[in-house]
């Protein structure tokens, strides 16, 4: 039986552009200039991983600031392999400062870290097809008194709004069997009280909604497969400066084939081979 084994990000960039999906995950080209929005994220997941990975291993008896000690100590020689500027870093170890006095009385018992996981979405003996959905769960936990929920770990430099209808959410949901998933806003703004830039945002699933996002899956994993076997990757202008300009734009917009190709070859490099089963190799 055929499987297609997929993530949020492959799914997310197939709903923006087939042709910067295939460029990127199927082509792996990668532009040269860092992203640095993305290396913040690592960093922080990083140090969020280690922190609350250690309160989960002491059955959740060492305090937040003990854990966050050692989680400091635990990115601080990994730090200068990033690439980002002095400035970046040091804001996002303040940052992470004040997430840590924020929430060091906070009463929560940690029950998954970075907990890795595999979903059938989709089999069928007539196509011959399996859908399968991979990902990585930040933490599941629960706060005294209250019921256990997905956590996913979100930094920002702006505010903006999550909303329920997220491919990356409503898998972690489903894949964890929770109606209900937090997620936990760490702000990097220089000026923002750090009561208002860190936020826990609460998102509530129906039964309902997340068989209609399965649906949803399927579908666009269809599609996928059309334009793989057809080798058709269509341009979706609307999704050229979603959230930023797309790093392919000058590609798109280049005057002929020769142009394009020509672009291809001297803006970007061959990335590392896009594959979503990694996440599953620490899989315990």
């Amino acid at each position: 039986m055929r499987t297609v084994i997929v993530d949020s990000q492959l799914l997310s960039n197939l709903q923006r552009c087939a042709c910067r999906t295939n460029l990127y995950f199927n082509q792996d080209l990668r532009s040269p200039e860092p992203a640095l929005a993305l290396q913040r994220g690592i960093l922080i997941h990083q140090f969020l991983g280690h922190m609350y990975g250690l309160r989960k291993e002491s059955r959740n008896s060492r305090d937040i600031l003990s854990c966050a000690g050692d989680a400091f100590n635990f990115i601080k020689p990994l730090m200068p392999t990033f690439d980002l500027p002095d400035a970046d870093l040091n804001n996002v170890v303040k940052c992470l400062e004040q997430y840590v006095e924020m929430y060091k009385f906070e009463p929560i018992e940690v029950l998954f870290v970075e907990s890795p996981f595999s979903l059938v979405l989709y089999e069928s003996v007539e196509e011959d097809l399996r859908i399968v959905y991979v990902g990585v769960i930040d933490m599941i936990a629960k706060i005294m008194g209250q019921e256990e929920k997905v956590y996913d770990h979100k930094s920002q430099s702006r505010r903006s709004d999550f909303l329920l209808l997220d491919d990356q959410f409503e898998g972690y949901a489903t894949a964890a069997g929770k109606n209900m998933l937090t997620v936990n806003v760490i702000g990097l703004q220089t000026s923002v009280d750090p009561r208002e830039k860190n936020k826990r945002i609460p998102l509530s699933y129906t039964p309902f909604l997340l068989e209609r996002w399965k649906n949803h899956v399927i579908y666009w994993v269809k599609q996928y497969m059309v334009y793989t076997l057809n080798n058709e990757w269509p341009e979706n202008h609307q999704g050229c400066n979603k959230f930023n300009l797309c790093e392919f734009y000058e590609f798109c917009i280049s005057a002929s084939d020769a142009g394009r190709a020509w672009k291809l070859t001297t803006d970007f490099t061959k990335g590392e081979k896009w594959d979503p089963t990694k996440v599953l190799e620490n899989r315990s």
